[in-house]
């Protein structure tokens, strides 16, 4: 057993550069232990004997608060240690830490310890680096190139090629790391530090798929979109029964035909299983699996929208860009007008189209000219309300493709309100309801507002639901909002419609209600935002705040000044994370554009003369 430990130890980063002969000279010697699935290591409020170092498996450290609750605060990977700070400071243990999968680990006693540290500098150094590492960034925090080492595929019923699937997914994640595929009946534990593995579990409740579940950082539940969406076996009989504190992540992957089935009516797998996230996935194509392999890796690329009125087309340019600069588009959220690019994008259009649909919306549509008695809002909203309807009827969120949610603000309860489940329509359609413009949604006696006024770059939603890099785009930047200054009383409404009128007067400069109602009603927000902005890895704020907000017209040009912009910064320093995704070739071939080019053939034409 002492040979057995010093072999691992040898094998080890956080003991490299100790000599052989030191640790065969511990006395005691280091033993090699192994504990299962669910056994407690460490209890928090004892006296430490002993400190362990991780040669496989995983390990989860909870804190037990005053309350009683205990909360998880972190993991603990192979080649990492555990127990020290009690050793250190001679004070009672900190933390429960107990096996989210059978482990294996050198124990190094006390006494063994202390001998250690006296005797080796490299070995205390590496300790203390450690320690330091874990008090500065919290374990929780740690980012990490590989979160999920151990990958089990669990196939919703035999119909699923799940060799396939997992060789697909072997091939994109070598993007990241090297990959294995462990099949049936190779019941060995199987983790090597940099390397994932594939464990492809059965769809009955077998040993093999107990194993699987046993040693897997994440799930993959994987069904035919067209399939039964219950429970299988397994899911019913292994992942039910596993302690909540301890199971592993289960995601659901959904496999459509080559052609994309939708809607699916995601909600049916959604109401048995309660998964972290859901993916779809065409079989057998490259790019959806690509963008599978980004999500699980935590390397996805993650674009948040804002709302601006008009000025919000931006935004079309900007996606245009970093799509034909090779930057990937995984997950996409939006706010006001961000809502609407960002949800018709999400369902599968592509940029082409979301300019069309947003043409036929905002400037053939012409919803601000819906006038009514103003008791509830200046417009009457109906025509805008079918055109959203009418673009994105039958989608749930949860069916679209790119991963979406937008924001709005429940002025009953005044609370933010997320929309990442239910109709998308209604979700963008509240998203983009400005309060004393346009009415608000009415939904189950809750009264749903632009999300614009208490957050219009959702930026620190994003930031706290996902994993990777992050892309926001602000379209909020607006001119300063005067008066001449010979103005010193306030005009009549008559007056101001009269001058504007009249071809022999010139107009009173003054801004025009809507104007006012938007600059009142997302000012906070705007304010708030510059914290928010801080999070992203990337920040694109095209140079748009000359264009009115509601200068729908002006379609063409705001999209190119976004794409002009977009290419520019593009071509300079970015954040490594969304560098890595630019082809080189597009980067020293781009040039800035001039003119108009980046819309379909006749939208501009139409805009320029909307009769």
């Amino acid at each position: 057993m002492q040979h057995n430990a010093i072999e691992r130890l040898l094998r080890t980063d956080l003991l490299a550069g100790v000599p052989e002969n030191l640790l065969r000279a511990l006395d005691p010697p280091p033993q090699l232990i192994s504990i299962r699935t669910g056994d407690t290591l460490i209890e928090q409020g004892r006296q430490g004997d002993a400190f362990y170092l991780l040669v496989h498996g995983r390990l989860r450290a909870f804190v037990a608060g005053k309350d009683g609750m205990s909360r998880r605060v972190g993991d603990v990977l192979p080649g990492e240690g555990v127990g020290e700070m009690s050793l250190l400071t001679n004070d009672l243990t900190a933390a429960t830490v107990r096996a989210t999968h059978d482990c294996e680990l050198v124990r190094f006693s006390r006494e063994s310890y202390k001998q250690l540290m006296e005797s080796s500098p490299a070995a205390a150094l590496q300790v203390a680096r450690m320690v330091i590492k874990r008090l500065r960034k919290g374990l929780s925090e740690q980012r990490r190139t590989l979160p999920y080492r151990v990958i089990a595929i669990l196939p919703r019923d035999d119909r699923i090629d799940v060799i396939r699937f997992a060789e697909m997914l072997r091939g994109q994640l070598a993007n990241f790391a090297p990959a294995i595929i462990c099949a049936a009946r190779e019941a060995t534990a199987h983790e090597s530090e940099g390397e994932v593995a594939l464990y492809l579990a059965d769809h009955e409740s077998t040993e093999w798929t107990q194993f699987c579940l046993r040693q897997a950082d994440l799930v993959l539940v994987v069904s035919a979109v067209n399939g039964d969406s219950g429970l299988n076996e397994a899911e019913k009989t292994l992942l039910a029964r596993m302690d909540p504190d301890l199971a592993p992540r289960c995601d659901l992957v959904l496999l459509h035909p080559e052609q994309w089935r939708l809607p699916c009516d995601t909600r049916r797998w959604l109401q048995a299983r309660t998964p972290r996230e859901h993916h779809h996935v065409r079989a057998w194509l490259d790019d959806d699996f690509a963008r599978l392999a980004r999500l699980l890796t935590g390397n996805a690329v993650n674009v948040v929208l804002g709302g601006g009125g008009a000025r919000g087309f931006a935004q079309i340019g900007v996606l245009k860009a970093l799509r034909e600069a090779g930057v990937p588009i995984d997950r996409i959220c939006g706010t006001s007008m961000g809502s609407t690019i960002g949800g018709v994008y999400a369902v599968g259009h592509s940029l082409d189209d979301v300019a069309r649909i947003s043409h036929e919306i905002w400037v053939k549509g012409r919803p601000l000219s819906d006038y009514t008695f103003p008791a509830l809002a200046i417009i009457r909203g109906r025509r805008l309300h079918n055109m959203i309807k009418n673009a994105l009827r039958g989608w749930d969120v949860e069916d679209t493709p790119i991963p979406f949610f937008c924001v709005s603000v429940n002025l009953t309860t005044a609370d933010l309100v997320l929309h990442d489940r239910g109709s998308l329509w209604e979700g963008v359609r509240a998203s983009i309801s400005i309060p004393g413009i346009g009415p608000p949604l009415f939904r189950n006696g809750h009264m749903l507002v632009d999300g614009g006024i208490l957050n219009n770059l959702p930026v620190d939603l994003a930031r706290e639901r996902h994993e990777g890099s992050l892309i926001a785009i602000d379209v909020s930047r607006q001119s300063a909002m005067q008066v001449p200054e010979d103005i010193d009383q306030v005009p009549s409404g008559w007056r101001v419609l009269w001058r504007r009128l009249n071809p022999f007067r010139q107009s009173l400069d003054v801004p025009r209600i809507f104007e006012i109602l938007v600059r009142a009603a997302t000012l906070s927000s705007n304010r708030l935002s510059k914290r928010a902005k801080e999070m992203a890895d990337v920040l694109f704020v095209p140079p748009i705040e000359q264009f009115a907000i509601f200068g729908f017209d002006a379609m063409p040009e705001i999209v190119e000044i976004g794409y002009a912009y977009a290419v520019e910064r593009l071509r300079g320093d970015l954040d490594d994370r969304i560098a890595r995704h630019i082809d080189p070739a597009w980067r020293s071939a781009a040039t800035i554009p001039t003119g108009e080019g980046h819309l379909p053939a006749g939208i501009g034409e139409d805009m320029r003369d909307p009769a």
